[in-house]
């Protein structure tokens, strides 16, 4: 049996579990996981066993005098950080299997489902939003200076404020859920509420929100989870949507300048030629106006109200799982490719009017459905 090793933050370990089904596919068996947050995994049906790295007993069992195989991959020491690729392709490269624009694959238990149906029933329309990120959960200590990883990441809270009351105003009956932790400095937004709960928790909660809005932090790798349909909007500074991003989202974005680079000083890429200290060429990507993040919302939240009936009510749980029989599942996946189709087609017409117009670069369609908006 393989042992595959998962490092870094919460992010990284999300977008693993994307290749989790192909893995055991692969190895013709369930796996082992190791990593530092066990929970994201331990309820998937193609896992044995989802460990800590600091598990008692782990390695006299499941190591010592035995045939597991572990498998340690790190694509932020592989081709990734040439910027040209998603994440998860990259380590699909490193783990040889086939990579498909494979979405993360999370299952929670009981206890994420009554919770988060329970806010429901208590909230019953809710936005969630995170505009700051990057730290763990883990031992948090809430005294500990907030620390950003070297990417400019964050939304500032003047402007995040302003996103926030501009939706209260719009949406005075919405409850705003801010995810964020007490020593960010989007903590206590007024209009807003912030609960802290396990991941699980949100993972599940965010198939039953009106939208998110998210910077490229946890949050978005959990809206990503296949089970979850919703549309949300995702701002991006430093780093780049392609390589870190989910193409069901809006991603918003001020500038090109997007790179690589602060996530490869494993590999001595902190300092320019010179030595002196590496920027990145727009040091206020973050800075962007509330309406670019605001224009694509309530086309989100009735995307996502046209998704309802669709979607499962929860994401399916490890012990309370329904097998599909063939002629079903050919069904659904005549469906599923229908509406990648219709995406694609709804796509190249935007691009054929963007040409016409003798215009470059990616566009959206406004909320109103009257513009193209650039992004």
């Amino acid at each position: 049996m393989n042992i595959y090793t998962v490092q870094g933050g919460i992010g990284k370990h999300v977008m693993f579990s994307a290749l989790i089904e192909k893995l055991s596919e692969k190895d013709g068996d369930k796996i082992i996981v190791v990593s530092a947050y066990p929970d994201l995994f331990k309820y998937h049906p193609r896992v044995e066993v989802s460990a800590n790295f600091h598990e008692a007993g782990f390695y006299d069992k499941y190591i010592k005098g035995t045939d597991n195989n572990i498998v340690a991959r790190e694509p932020y020491l592989s081709n990734y950080i040439k910027g040209e690729m998603h994440f998860i392709e990259a380590l699909a490269e490193l783990l040889e299997v086939e990579y498909d624009n494979d979405l993360p694959d999370i299952y929670i238990d009981n206890f994420a489902i009554e919770e988060s149906q329970r806010f429901v029933e208590n909230f019953p329309d809710f936005v969630v939003t995170q505009f700051s990120g990057g730290q763990s959960p883990i031992n948090f200590d809430a005294n500990r200076p907030f620390m950003q990883m070297g990417q400019l990441k964050d939304y500032p809270r003047d402007l995040a404020q302003d996103v926030v009351n501009m939706i209260k105003k719009e949406n005075p009956d919405y409850t705003i859920l801010n995810y964020t932790l007490p020593n960010e400095a989007t903590y206590n937004l007024e209009n807003t509420i912030h609960i802290e709960s396990p991941y699980l928790f949100y993972i599940g909660l965010l198939q039953y929100c009106k939208t998110y809005i998210a910077i490229d932090s946890s949050l978005q790798h959990f809206a990503a989870n296949r089970y979850n349909k919703n549309q949300g909007i995702v701002m991006w500074g430093s780093t780049d949507p392609k390589c870190l991003g989910y193409q069901k989202n809006v991603n918003v974005t001020m500038t090109n300048e997007h790179t690589m680079r602060p996530l490869c000083n494993t590999m001595g890429d902190v300092f320019n030629e010179d030595q002196s200290s590496w920027k990145h060429p727009d040091l206020k990507c973050m800075e962007f106006d509330p309406s670019l993040v605001l224009d694509p919302f309530d086309n989100c939240i009735k995307n996502n109200k046209e998704l309802s009936n669709l979607l499962l009510t929860n994401v399916v749980e490890n012990d309370n799982m329904i097998d599909i029989n063939e002629k079903t599942q050919e069904v659904l996946k005549r469906i599923e490719a229908e509406v990648g189709r219709l995406n694609e087609k709804y796509q190249s017409v935007i691009e054929t009017y963007v040409a016409a117009k003798d215009k470059e670069g990616q566009y959206r369609v406004s909320s109103d459905g009257k513009r193209l908006v650039r992004v």
